[in-house]
């Protein structure tokens, strides 16, 4: 299944247009250690975010 990290500079209902449509979505907005980091901690954490 793939994953969608939703910026926290756009709005949080493209996450549910995501859930809507079968994928799996998450919000930076959402995730109170990436709220306000650098775009490559928040690379980081999407390209080693362990699947589960």
């Amino acid at each position: 299944m793939m994953l969608f990290l939703v910026d926290e500079n756009t709005t949080s209902s493209i996450k549910i247009v995501f859930q809507e449509k079968g994928f799996e979505a998450e919000c930076v907005k959402d995730i109170k250690e990436l709220r306000g980091q650098p775009d490559e901690v928040i690379f980081n954490y999407a390209v080693n975010k362990p699947k589960e």
